[in-house]
């Protein structure tokens, strides 16, 4: 599974043609995503409550909804973290 690191944006502010979440087969919502991968970005100004301005690790299953799995205050710990639950999914 690839792991995909924007670490200077936040997940809003990741073009549409860039973000995973968006990537569905013949551009049809209907269908599944095209890859199942791991976003690791910047936490949303509501996360950033919890860590300050810090990273989140996102799971972007095939379908279904995307789940959060971690935030983090440095961006090589959200990377280790990544690695690391890649091994388990």
């Amino acid at each position: 599974m690839e792991i995909i690191i924007f670490n200077d944006k936040m997940f809003n502010e990741i073009p549409t043609q860039d973000n995973p979440t968006f990537d569905y087969l013949h551009n049809d919502r209907a269908n599944n995503r095209r890859n199942e991968c791991i976003l690791v970005c910047k936490s949303l100004p509501y996360r950033q409550q919890c860590v300050g301005e810090g990273y989140t690790v996102t799971h972007i299953p095939l379908e279904g909804d995307i789940v959060a799995r971690g935030l983090f205050w440095n961006i090589e710990d959200a990377e280790t973290f990544a690695k690391s639950i890649n091994l388990t999914l």
